[in-house]
């Protein structure tokens, strides 16, 4: 998979590769997507940010403190943009909603440019391509209390990793339902702190040995499964 297979299992114990994966090739971890984002644009300094009119307003308030001007813009119903050109000095946020745009993606990059497009594949469990940027959002596929990958060939702040100890945990081991959601929304509070805190110790070692490839394929099955019915 995308994670190393033998993290878990070297004989000298331990996870001695951690470190040296934790940033590698413009790859950045954070907490989530948002942050990501947000690591970004503190170091592009741009003069606006392109929305869908649509976006998720959790990313666009996590933002809304930053120098930044934010647009709107709506999608046909081939989920192009319909914005026919970009202000000067600004970035276009494309999302890739479970993967169902992997065409509209290639026109957008060819009439936006991919300098100036940032792909959030989110809710696809996916990465952008490669000389591309954006990110994902790991938490919402793997039992882990955080975790997104965020790919820029800019040098983006590198918070140190920390652990959230047992509460940060708690929303995903506790066994009974209500109190799991309490938890949950407990755990979402947390994400809102707009501090660069980066990805924590428990969801690095906890994506580390994980399959995402074949976690990808299982998904991919129970989603062909469904609709064929």
């Amino acid at each position: 998979g995308d994670w190393s297979s033998d993290v878990c299992s070297s004989d000298l114990g331990g996870y001695p590769r951690l470190e040296a994966e934790f940033y590698a090739d413009g790859r950045y971890l954070f907490r989530s997507f948002r942050e990501g984002l947000r690591a970004f644009l503190q170091e592009a300094k741009p003069k606006g940010v392109a929305f869908p009119a649509y976006y998720c307003e959790s990313v666009v308030c996590f933002l809304s403190d930053l120098p930044i001007d934010i647009h709107r813009y709506h999608v046909s119903s081939d989920f192009m943009p319909t914005l026919q050109r970009l202000p000067p000095d600004t970035f276009l946020v494309y999302p890739n909603y479970y993967g169902a745009s992997d065409a509209a993606v290639r026109l957008v990059i060819d009439i936006y440019g991919a300098e100036r497009v940032i792909l959030d594949y989110a809710q696809s469990l996916a990465k952008p391509p490669q000389t591309v940027l954006g990110g994902n959002s790991l938490r919402k596929f793997f039992p882990v209390p955080d975790g997104a990958e965020f790919f820029s060939s800019l040098s983006l702040s590198r918070p140190k990793i920390k652990g959230v100890g047992a509460k940060g945990l708690a929303h995903i081991v506790e066994e009974e339902r209500d109190s799991a959601y309490l938890r949950y929304l407990e755990s979402e509070a947390q994400m809102a702190d707009k501090t660069l805190r980066g990805i924590s110790t428990e969801a690095l070692i906890g994506l580390a040995c994980m399959d995402r490839d074949n976690t990808r394929v299982v998904r991919k099955r129970n989603f062909d499964l469904f609709h064929a019915a």
